[in-house]
Order: structure tokens, then sequence, then C-alpha cells
């Protein structure tokens, strides 16, 4: 059995390997970030995750359906891995469809935050959701019962979120409240998370860092006015979870 499963390792090993050096000395028709350097940098840099999840899809001779939530190269290598599998999977474009196409692999687009998963109830035996939930704008909850939907009663939910001990240093972000909800998704281990005029910041964009601080277990300092509520309404009103300070404007020193 361990020489059965060591031979399973070291194919997919050599598949990654075998993915890499093709993608290297062959063109497609569209990169991830339009450029084939960081789709190659992609792919070496998160060699060690990939393999993980290729080593968790369960093996069968028998075809199987999984769902990979978030198209990327690793998508197609998981086409190539398992060429007998049906594997379909989920982008904001189309932007990688002709690859896609090419390996027998079925590319829809979707956005979690506002669509439901275009796949009918129970469909999947395995759905494959890394590093994609920090980008969640929504609930993280409702996007996982949306999973939980399409996948079989005794389906696998192979799931990812970016560590903080991943981070060689502290990572510092400033975004103008009008591009945060755009952009928040894209950053992971925060340390220390700002949000002025905090007022002004919907729940689902609260909601969309939460993530990403939970496991970063970083603190959050919101900074407003009384314009109403303060950043989301129930963890200010029914939580614990803020240290609430009141600064009124007899208490600020003025410069005459």
């Amino acid at each position: 059995m361990e020489k059965k499963l060591l031979a399973i390792v070291v194919l997919e090993l050599l598949k990654f390997d075998e993915y890499i050096n093709k993608l290297r000395v062959s063109e497609a028709d569209s990169y991830i970030a339009l450029d084939k350097g960081r789709e190659l940098a992609y792919m070496e840099g998160y060699r060690y995750r990939f393999l993980k999840v290729l080593d968790a899809i369960p093996k069968s001779p028998n075809p199987i359906k999984v769902l990979d939530i978030g198209t990327t190269p690793f998508t197609i290598l998981i086409g190539e891995t398992y060429a007998h599998y049906e594997i379909s999977t989920l982008d904001l474009t189309n932007l990688m469809e002709a690859r896609c196409k090419a390996r027998n692999i079925q590319l829809k687009t979707c956005t979690l935050d506002d669509e439901s998963i275009p796949f009918q109830d129970g469909y999947f035996d395995v759905v494959i959701f890394t590093e994609v939930l920090e980008h969640i704008f929504n609930q993280p909850t409702e996007v996982l019962k949306e999973i939980r939907r399409v996948m079989r009663q005794q389906g696998l939910l192979i799931l990812s979120v970016p560590n903080i001990a991943s981070l060689f240093k502290i990572k510092s972000r400033s975004l103008a409240s009008q591009d945060l909800k755009r952009q928040s998704g894209g950053y992971s281990g925060v340390s220390l998370l700002i949000i002025d005029e905090a007022s002004q910041v919907l729940d689902s964009t609260y909601f969309s860092v939460s993530p990403m601080m939970a496991v970063s277990e970083g603190n959050v300092s919101a900074i407003g006015t009384p314009h109403g509520k303060v950043v989301s309404y129930e963890s200010w009103i029914n939580s614990d979870e803020f240290k609430k300070i009141k600064i009124t404007a007899d208490q600020i020193a003025h410069n005459s």
C-alpha cells in the first residue's frame, strides 16, 4: 500500500514538472495576468500547495466529477493529470476558455457574491476551493452553503486560505475607500487593517476582509465620525468584537 501511494506521489510530481517544462517552451492563447512569465512564476511559487491538492483528489479508475472554483493554470494541470475525470471550473471571466476546452474542461463564468453556482444539486464528487474564500465580498457562510448544495452527500471539499506563517514580511497596503471593495480580496495575511470613514463602508465590504483577518489574527481599527453605523452594524452593536473609544469635539486640540 505504501509503495502504491509513493508511486502516485511520484507520478503527480512528474506531471507537475512536465507541465512546467511544456509551459516554458510552448505558447498558449492566453495566460493569467496576460503574461507567460508571471504564470510560470505563479505555478513555481505555489508548487507545494498544488502538489498537496493533487494528492488530496481521490484516485479512481472511474470518472468522478470535480469542480475547481477559480480558473488558473492549475486547473489545466488537474485536467491533464486526471484526464478521465469530468472536470469543471468557475471563474469571473472566460479568459482561459480555449485552454480548458482543449482538455475537455467545462468553464462557466459566475460571480459567487451575486449568483448561484450554475450546476444542479448534488452534482460533484469533489469541489476544490483553494485561495478563493478571501476574495469573496459576501458572507463566507452563504458561499459555503452554495458549494455544499452542488456536492453529493458524501462529497469532498478541498479548501484552503492564505496563512500568515507563509509571509516573509508584514505587508502594508493603503486603499482609497471607493477602491476597498474592489481590491481588498487580493491581499492576505493582513496584520493591521485601518478603516477610515468607517461609517461609509458597506457590511459586505467588511465581511469580505473577515477571512483574511481570521487567518492572520490581525487587528482592525475603525475610525469615523457620527454618521450612523460604524463598520458592520451587527459587529458594532451586538458583540464585543470592538473596543469602542469615543472622542468628542471639545477633547480635540485645535491650532488657532
